[in-house]
């Protein structure tokens, strides 16, 4: 095989290596995030949840539940573009709610 033939293959294969890369960093902060708001909002602190999400995921919307004594916390954000814009990312967590 030409080496004219393979380089773009070689190009694309390894781009789109980065991207995954990328967004697997994406999701394991928006999952970060979720944890440390769940944490939070379990201690009744939802102000602090809301700092962390903030801080850790930028621009990622984030949602509350109450359930049976746990509260859950989704913290959402789209893939600002590359070749997987559109895509939604989310991470979800859950902690006890602590009982003042």
């Amino acid at each position: 095989m030409e080496f004219a033939v393979a380089l773009p293959a070689v190009v694309t294969v390894l781009t789109l290596g980065v991207v995954g890369v990328v967004l697997v960093d994406a999701q394991g902060r928006l999952q970060s995030a979720a944890g440390a708001a769940a944490r939070a909002a379990g201690r009744g602190d939802d102000e602090t949840g809301r700092q962390v999400v903030a801080e850790v995921a930028a621009g990622a919307a984030a949602a509350v539940t109450h359930d049976g004594g746990l509260v859950c916390v989704t913290v959402s954000r789209p893939v600002a573009g590359g070749p997987f814009a559109g895509l939604l990312l989310r991470g979800r967590a859950c902690a006890v709610e602590e009982r003042s």
